[in-house]
């Protein structure tokens, strides 16, 4: 098998469809689906051919190329240049790597001793990208941005009166890389049939202002994939792209026990996080059926002891793991999680001359309001990962939830854990039953700190804290904003729970 590596940059703000939690926000993956790249490319081929859409399953080529499943389009990540000039891709950071809360200490919990599973210090999900090698880790995060939209109506072509939504989208000037797997002559043939580079359109509303991208094929002829790093004895295999894998009796799950049937290797530790996939096929105008999947990050420690495992763990490398792999699903990587403390550089920021005179007083403001904005949105999007880690809360009932919801607007901590040590008996059991790794539901609503000091912690937010400095403003100090910022975080917190409800009821979340 073979490779053929493929850039896509983004020309427009991109939205590729994404759960939010929230109702009137459309969210966007912060990477280029494999599926994407073969909807892209199978436009272009079309267009290239002059094949109706209609017809094209009738195409011997076409079929060969898309629907048969020979050539596995994979996922394309974040591609960015380090400070000497080197360009490097960077993947979704396992799960099992994590970051000291009030420190600057990594570890990676995959690889320690069972009898050290969890370091002294209190640690939180590293998340976001990575680059992992010998020289230790690099973060990278993807430029997003966000869009306020009136909704319309398609009668009278007018706006609805009090009805709005918002797209995140991935900010223009942001290059990815993937590449396509499968026999070299196949591969040839595919590039030959569509060109080296095209201009195209890719997610949501690319009929409009969004959307708009550069596809470029990076390799002028397929290469030989490279050497998976596996050691004897036990190998880590980390999930770079979700992946779909079916029990005995033909549904999808993310059950251990099924991960090892698929793998028919022993899982010794795992790190994983569970997730839903579900896509829309413009072509057919529907969506795919929803499948439970392992999330892109989830990480395996797999005994290898003899040469028999160590070729069948590089086989999944080549081919993927599970179902629909031909669209990005199943990608993994054995043996780049080497250490148990992986070390991440620090790298010296440009030096930009400062301007004579003290900040202008509306310069501060905007500042201020630009600072608040940036922690409430950190705020969200925290509240919204930290619900992801709880289990069984679809057992909960959606009036509970709502009830908790309401009891957090207009308190403030102490009011709110007040309310929610006064509950009834039956509603704090019923807490305790949802859980995430370390706590129940209600032990977590009543030990939550939320403060704009610890988001300013999390170093993508760096530049935030220097322009505090700057300012003057001591958020932390700032009460009634504190106060807010524990409001936001539960109200996503709520917000996200009770959509992952009611879709799990078949509700319309």
């Amino acid at each position: 098998m073979r490779r053929l590596r493929y850039g896509i940059t983004t020309l427009a703000p991109v939205v590729l469809s994404a759960g939010s939690g929230d109702a009137n926000m459309v969210g966007t993956f912060q990477h280029i689906p494999g599926g994407t790249a073969l909807g892209a490319t199978a436009a272009r081929f079309l267009l290239q051919n002059g094949i109706d859409s209609r017809s094209a399953c009738h195409d011997e080529r076409f079929y060969n190329f898309f629907l048969k499943g020979s050539i596995r389009f994979g996922a394309a990540f974040i591609k960015l240049t380090d400070e000497d000039g080197e360009t490097f891709v960077h993947f979704p950071t396992p799960w099992s790597i994590r970051r000291e809360k009030r420190g600057d200490s990594i570890f990676d919990l995959l690889r320690t001793d069972d009898e050290d599973e969890e370091p002294e210090e209190q640690t939180k999900s590293a998340g976001g990208y990575c680059r992992l090698d010998e020289s230790g880790i690099s973060f990278a995060a993807v430029e997003t941005g966000f869009s306020f939209h009136h909704a319309r109506d398609p009668e009278t072509g007018t706006s609805k009166k009090e009805q709005i939504f918002n797209y995140e989208s991935i900010a223009p000037g942001q290059t990815f890389q993937g590449e396509i797997r499968g026999d070299s002559e196949m591969l040839k043939a595919l590039a030959d049939s569509c060109g080296n580079a095209w201009t195209g359109h890719i997610g949501r509303s690319k009929n409009s202002q969004y959307g708009k991208i550069r596809f470029q094929f990076i390799d002028k002829t397929p290469q030989p994939l490279p050497a998976p790093e596996i050691s004897k004895g036990e190998t880590p295999l980390t999930l770079v792209s979700d992946t779909i894998i079916y029990n005995d009796n033909g549904f999808s799950t993310t059950d251990r026990d099924s991960m090892e049937r698929c793998l028919g290797l022993t899982i010794k530790k795992c790190f994983v996080r569970r997730g839903d996939v579900e896509t829309f096929v413009s072509v057919r105008r529907m969506k795919t059926p929803s499948e439970a999947c392992f999330k892109a990050g989830s990480c395996f420690l797999i005994e290898t002891p003899d040469e028999e495992a160590i070729s069948r763990l590089a086989g999944f490398q080549e081919t993927g793991i599970g179902e629909r792999t031909h669209e990005g699903y199943g990608q993994c990587v054995p043996g780049v999680q080497t250490e148990t403390e992986p070390t991440e550089p620090k790298l010296k920021p440009p030096r930009i001359p400062r301007p004579d005179g003290p900040v202008p007083e509306t310069a501060k403001s905007i500042i201020k309001t630009l600072i608040r904005d940036a922690v409430r949105k950190e705020v969200e999007l925290e509240a919204m990962r930290e619900m992801q880690e709880f289990d069984r809360c679809k057992s909960l009932s959606t009036s509970l939830i709502g009830r908790l919801g309401a009891m957090v607007r207009g308190a403030d901590q102490a009011e709110f854990i007040k309310r929610v040590g006064d509950l009834r008996r039956i509603a704090s059991d019923n807490l305790k039953k949802c859980r995430n790794r370390s706590q129940d539901l209600r032990e977590f609503l009543l030990n939550k700190r939320v403060t704009a000091a610890a988001v300013l912690k999390n170093p993508q937010l760096s530049g935030l804290q220097g322009l505090c400095e700057e300012i003057g403003y001591e958020p932390e100090n700032d009460a009634d904003f504190e106060t807010e910022l524990y409001q936001t975080y539960f109200t996503a917190f709520f917000s996200a729970m009770r959509k992952t409800v009611k879709r799990s009821r078949g509700g319309d979340g």
